[in-house]
C-alpha cells in the first residue's frame, strides 16, 4: 500500500525508500505550522514529501500550500522537498464527474493552480480521494469500507456539484442579508461590483478612517447574525494562533476589532497559516463558511463565488 502511494504521490525520479520515516501533525518550522503527514526518506537523498489532507472544499485555507512548504525548506535546508495535496477531487477527477468549468472552479483546485505558479510542477502534485480509493490493494473489510465511504460520502458527484464555485453569497446566506452587507460595504466606498464578483479591501485606502474597524465588523455581523442556514448552535474554537502579527502592524486596531468577532460568537472562528479567515459554522458541505480573509496585515479578500 505504502508503495503504491509513493508511486501515485512522489515525484516520478523519486524511487521508493527502503526505510521511510513517517510523522503526523508535525511543526514545520518555529512558526508553530503543523503538516498532516510528513514522510522523509534518508535513504541515499534527503527527500521530504509533505502531505496536506482535505476531507472537504470547504477547509480550503489560501496560501496554505506555499506556507508549509516554505516551512518545510527554512526547517530542512538540505532536503528536496515536494508537496502532495490530498483532497475530494481534483482537475482531473473532477472534470470526468462534471465540467472542466466547474472543476477548475474548486477550492482545492483554484488553490494547487496558484501554488504551481511559485514552485516547479514536478514538485508538487493534487491528488484526490477516489485515486487512493482505486489502488488495487488485497485490505481488509475495513479497507472496503473505507473506499464505499469515500465515494458515497467524501468524493460523491453530489458534493462536487454543490461545491463547483458557481454560487454566490446570496446562495449560502440568503438575499436579504446578503443586500445589507454588500449595502454596508458600498457605505464604507469599497468596490463591491456585481453579485458574485470577488471584493478585495486595501487597507491603506482608510488610514485616515479611524472607524473603519468598527464598520466593517458591523457589516460582517450582518452576515453573522442574519444569515441563512449558520449553525448557532455549534461552538468552534479557533485554528489560528498568528494574531500578535496583526496585532502588531501597523492596522492592529481593524484586525483587534475584527478578531473580536471570533471572539464574541461561538459559531464564529479563525483558520489559517499565515494569513487568517474568519469563518462560520455552516448547513453547507464541509460545515464551515469563508467570511473574509486577510491578505497580508493590510487588506481583505471576499470570495464572490464558492
Amino acid at each position: 500500500m505504502f508503495d503504491r502511494f509513493w508511486k501515485l504521490t512522489a515525484p516520478c525520479d523519486w524511487e521508493i525508500p527502503a526505510s521511510p520515516e513517517i510523522a503526523d501533525e508535525e511543526f514545520v518550522d518555529d512558526s508553530r505550522m503543523r503538516i498532516d503527514i510528513c514522510i522523509r526518506s534518508n535513504d541515499q537523498h534527503n527527500r521530504i514529501l509533505g502531505v496536506e489532507v482535505k476531507t472537504s472544499e470547504g477547509s480550503t485555507t489560501e496560501g496554505q500550500l506555499k506556507a508549509y512548504r516554505e516551512g518545510l525548506k527554512n526547517s530542512c535546508p538540505n532536503s528536496d522537498v515536494a508537496m502532495v495535496y490530498l483532497t475530494p477531487f481534483n482537475l482531473e477527477g473532477a472534470t470526468k464527474l462534471s465540467d472542466e468549468v466547474k472543476a477548475k472552479s474548486l477550492p482545492t483546485v483554484r488553490e494547487l493552480a496558484e501554488f504551481l505558479q511559485e514552485i516547479e510542477s514536478s514538485r508538487a502534485k493534487h491528488i484526490s480521494w477516489l485515486d487512493l480509493a482505486d489502488i488495487p490493494w488485497d485490505g481488509n473489510e475495513l479497507w472496503k469500507q473505507h473506499q464505499a465511504y469515500v465515494k458515497g460520502d467524501i468524493s460523491a458527484k453530489t458534493i462536487l456539484e454543490e461545491n463547483s464555485g458557481d454560487r454566490t453569497l446570496a446562495d449560502f446566506f440568503g438575499e436579504e442579508a446578503v443586500r445589507k452587507f454588500r449595502q454596508a460595504l458600498k457605505n464604507l466606498r469599497i468596490n463591491v461590483g456585481e453579485l458574485g464578483d470577488d471584493i478585495n479591501i486595501d487597507l491603506n485606502d482608510f488610514r485616515d478612517d479611524p472607524s473603519f474597524g468598527e464598520r466593517l465588523a458591523k457589516a460582517l455581523i450582518l452576515l453573522i447574525e442574519n444569515g441563512d442556514r449558520i449553525r448557532r448552535d455549534r461552538k468552534r474554537g479557533d485554528a489560528f494562533d498568528g494574531r500578535d502579527r496583526f496585532l502588531n502592524s501597523e492596522y492592529r486596531d481593524v484586525h483587534a476589532t475584527v478578531f473580536l468577532l471570533a471572539d464574541s460568537y461561538a459559531y464564529v472562528w479563525l483558520k489559517g497559516e499565515g494569513d487568517y479567515g474568519v469563518r462560520v459554522l455552516h448547513e453547507s458541505t464541509g460545515g464551515e463558511i469563508s467570511l473574509l480573509t486577510s491578505c497580508g496585515t493590510d487588506g481583505f479578500h471576499i470570495r464572490g463565488r464558492r
